[in-house]
């Protein structure tokens, strides 16, 4: 076994490659695993394989799946793979990728796919194209500008950290209960059809609208280190016991509220100092003023900004001539916002 080590450890100085095959891997030498490495993996008569796992293999940079009828569980770390193919995988149910420079990945018919876990990978966009049984994603990566969810239905929870992306549509979602953006530049985010929504976690710096007017299910809110400074929460009563009852924290330039109702559950705000909630639930004209703000300007109302524009639609004002007012405003250039986002607000 030594000599093959320092075989091994010499040979490679002169261009030359050696195939190693044993029965029983654990008893190779470790200085022989120390300087080898895979760089082809044939799987083509793995058909029954249900579990694959590739890790530490630097060379290895293709890898064909395409084989793998009865797959069901995929795990690839600190690899060089560079694109993988899962479309004939239809009983694929967890894929996990870590450290690995993906540029390419491609969801095709995955009927069986719950769970997908993509991190440190070098993919700019993701299409989870018509794998719609996805209910778990966390993906993280420093060039991912893009993410396409709008076939999952059933999607419940979905966390995105490091991802350098300013919108995402999330309206196909309405499955989902959590919601993570960690170290991200989202700037806006229109949770209105996601009325599951259970927690809502988002830092950053650069949002300056959040509409959560329909997510009466939120029970856990941070929006700490984001660029939300005001926000109408008055119709989500979790949130409004745990602001009102709840004994505010504030430590480092973050304050938090915590409540536990009758001793039972949990609720908490977490957010900036100085952070102001609107909680009063206004309706009919001055309603539709109020909405106006959060919806267009990303904050609440102050009282005599919403009852001069209240009093502009009692004196005969129409709704679009106010709405006009509020998105040629001085105040909504000033947020600069792009094309994408101003549009979804006119929406």
């Amino acid at each position: 076994v030594e000599t093959l080590e320092d075989l091994i450890k010499e040979i490679r100085s002169y261009g030359t490659s050696i195939i190693i095959a044993d029965q029983s891997p654990t008893s190779v030498g470790k200085e022989i695993v120390a300087n080898t490495d895979v760089k082809i993996m044939n799987l083509g008569k793995s058909s029954k394989l249900t579990n694959l796992e590739v890790s530490g293999c630097r060379m290895l940079t293709t890898l064909d799946v395409s084989k793998l009828r009865s797959l069901e569980y995929l795990t690839l770390a600190n690899s060089g793979i560079r694109g993988i193919n899962l479309d004939s995988c239809y009983n694929l149910k967890q894929v996990k990728i870590e450290n690995c420079p993906l540029m390419s990945m491609e969801f095709g018919t995955n009927p069986a796919l719950t769970s997908v876990t993509i991190k440190n990978s070098d993919l700019e966009s993701i299409n989870f194209g018509r794998s719609n049984s996805i209910s778990m994603i966390e993906l993280s990566g420093e060039k991912l500008a893009s993410i396409d969810t709008s076939g999952l239905t059933v999607l419940d929870s979905l966390s995105v950290s490091g991802a350098p992306m300013s919108a995402i549509n999330l309206s196909s979602n309405s499955s989902l209960t959590y919601l993570k953006f960690t170290n991200s530049k989202i700037t806006s985010l229109d949770l209105g059809k996601n009325t599951k929504l259970q927690v809502l976690k988002c830092d950053s710096p650069k949002m300056s609208f959040l509409n959560i007017s329909t997510n009466t299910a939120i029970s856990e809110l941070d929006i700490a280190g984001s660029g939300i400074h005001t926000l109408n929460i008055s119709s989500n009563a979790y949130l409004m016991d745990t602001y009102n009852q709840g004994t505010p924290v504030t430590t480092d330039g973050i304050t938090q509220y915590t409540h536990y109702p009758n001793n039972l559950g949990y609720s908490s705000i977490k957010c900036n100092e100085g952070t102001t909630f609107a909680t009063s639930n206004v309706t009919g004209v001055e309603g539709f003023a109020e909405r106006l703000y959060t919806t267009c300007l990303g904050r609440a109302s102050e009282v005599e900004g919403r009852d001069y524009w209240a009093s502009c639609l009692k004196s005969g004002m129409s709704g679009a001539e106010v709405a006009k007012g509020f998105f040629f405003s001085p105040e909504i250039a000033a947020l600069q916002l792009d094309d994408v986002e101003f549009i979804t607000r006119l929406y």
